[in-house]
């Protein structure tokens, strides 16, 4: 009994960026994650952004369009900026190549004050006969359709 107005009450300690002291903001006042050695954002240490997995197809043909997209985690909510080896920006973009090899897709994910890169390995190879018979032979049909 008696007036312990805190009873009942457990103090938890979180191991994030939390706003831990309920001001309203996550600062310096705030428990910090628990991430030795990492550069300090807001006088915590950042947690970077980090990509999760690449999706597109690693085996296309000459000329063929590619769309590849990215997952991206920044466990401390920042904003992150997604740039692609081919000068796009955002989660997916569409990749083509006009000659046969061994080619990369790269893309980053910058959190403002770190940045993580991952690489994707993709082979192009000539279209297959069967795939070029079809279409000349489609572009042939178009023009006798569309012609009359």
């Amino acid at each position: 009994g008696g007036d312990d107005s805190d009873e009942g009450y457990a103090k938890i300690k979180v191991n994030y960026a939390m706003d831990t002291d309920l001001d309203g903001e996550i600062d310096s006042e705030d428990d910090c994650p628990d991430t030795p050695g990492l550069p300090e954002k807001n006088g915590c240490p950042n947690q970077a952004s980090k990509i999760l997995s690449v999706d597109g197809s690693r085996n296309v043909t000459v000329g063929e369009e590619v769309d590849y997209s990215v997952k991206v985690k920044n466990p401390d909510g920042d904003s992150t900026t997604v740039s692609w080896s081919n000068g796009e920006t955002g989660t997916s973009t569409t990749y083509s190549w006009n000659s046969t090899g061994n080619k990369t897709v790269s893309v980053t994910a910058d959190d403002g004050i770190t940045e993580e890169t991952k690489e994707v390995q993709v082979r192009v190879e000539e279209k297959s006969l069967l795939t070029s018979v079809y279409e000349f032979f489609g572009k042939i049909w178009s023009i006798i359709t569309f012609s009359g």
